[in-house]
């Protein structure tokens, strides 16, 4: 199940450096391994319910606040469905994920290279793998 989640956050992540889009069917199979985790009893239901809130409540109010330019829906449903898998450890996983692609933006920034936006779920994607660790 770890590996097939590690292989989702690779997919998720190429997708989203390439098109920018986070794909549906990303979130929903996380969802899908997430509600298999608690059917084995590996995760209380609550938790993932607690961890869906955690995960994408942060990431909405930053794409309602700032508008879908600075955060699209997709890295909003991809945070729901790593909450479901993380529990509430999501919350880490979100601050390691914010650390590193701030520091890639002032890396960026100082070398001038003029970028819309970064993509997210790369950051997001290791954030999950460390905090999964």
């Amino acid at each position: 199940m770890t590996a097939a989640y590690y292989s989702l956050l690779v997919c998720v992540s190429i997708l989203d450096i390439r098109t920018r889009i986070i794909k549906n069917a990303f979130p929903i199979a996380i969802v899908i391994l997430a509600l298999f985790q608690v059917g084995i009893g590996r995760m209380p239901f609550l938790e993932l319910l607690l961890g869906a809130i955690l995960g994408g409540f942060p990431f909405f109010l930053m794409a309602w606040i700032y508008g879908t330019d600075a955060m699209g829906g997709g890295d909003v449903k991809f945070m729901i469905a790593n909450g479901m898998m993380l529990g509430s450890r999501v919350l880490w996983a979100s601050g390691i994920a914010m650390f590193l692609s701030c520091l890639y933006f002032l890396i960026a920034k100082t070398r001038n290279k003029k970028k819309k936006g970064i993509p997210l779920a790369p950051f997001l994607s290791i954030g999950c793998v460390i905090i999964r660790l």
